[in-house]
């Protein structure tokens, strides 16, 4: 537990201004940017404004979400292929599996982090709207629902976890930073090359076709419900549903395959 604890620790002292920590920053004030110029130009038909908020914020969250997380991968394990520091760690009296182990936890807290400045700025929003006209943004009437505001931005990133388990595993694996990058949004794109396909063949008969697409592709499956047209703002905020406690599995098998193979690989 010690030798984990030491390289979280050297984890951390290693992620001081660099550029995972400006993409870190920027995802928050990007999405969020984009649904407040959104909402502040759309028609608010709804009781409360928060029902509109909540869902385009959940949306595109959700889409910029697995990009957000190919490009922080990336960066953050090209920190040790720039600076060939694996071999330094590995001199460490430390069990390989733990220096793959601190380095993985350190990207997931890095991408509790961002959630929780998502949540930050979403709020930030919240009230820079309600300032500029609390006629038509009456945010703060009738409470503010943060339990289940927050519970809807956190579902697409525990929908990611198989995406960061198998994107980890990818970038170290592979030395050069573009490509891990690379392979990362064509997982996420192809989905969308598929619909093209099954809509010139007419294959595409209903909405629920196109929800399945993206479902069955983990890099896209953050996102899936997007392309369900029909559907609207969910009533209640289920984190858990079958096919994510399916790709949380995967992750932890992922995550273990991973730290086996890495034990064995010759640096």
């Amino acid at each position: 537990m010690n030798g984990f604890k030491a390289a979280l620790y050297t984890e951390l002292i290693k992620h001081k201004r660099t550029f995972a920590l400006w993409i870190l920053a920027a995802f928050p004030l990007f999405t969020v940017g984009i649904i407040c110029l959104s909402v502040y130009h759309m028609k608010i038909e709804d009781a409360s404004p928060w029902i509109r908020y909540a869902f385009s914020l959940q949306n595109t969250l959700s889409f910029f979400l697995p990009f957000f997380l190919v490009m922080l991968i990336a960066y953050s394990v090209h920190l040790e292929h720039k600076s060939n520091t694996w071999k330094h760690l590995l001199c460490m009296p430390l069990n390989r599996s733990t220096v793959y182990f601190a380095k993985l936890s350190m990207i997931l807290l890095l991408v509790l982090v961002s959630w929780l400045l998502m949540l930050l700025v979403a709020y930030a929003g919240v009230f820079l709207l309600h300032q500029i006209n609390p006629l038509k943004f009456h945010f703060l009437e009738g409470g503010v629902p943060l339990l289940k505001f927050s519970l809807s931005l956190l579902k697409p990133y525990i929908a990611a976890l198989f995406i960061i388990s198998l994107q980890y595993w990818l970038s170290t694996r592979l030395r050069n930073l573009v490509l891990p990058i690379i392979i990362g949004i064509g997982m996420i794109i192809l989905p969308i090359a598929i619909l093209i396909v099954m809509g010139m063949s007419g294959m595409i008969q209903h909405a629920k076709s196109m929800e399945v697409v993206f479902s069955y592709d983990p890099y896209a499956y953050p996102f899936a419900r997007i392309f369900s047209f029909m559907k609207g703002p969910e009533q209640s905020v289920s984190l858990f549903p079958r096919l994510t406690i399916i790709y949380g599995i995967l992750a932890i098998l992922v995550s273990y395959s991973g730290s086996l193979e890495f034990r064995k690989r010759n640096f």
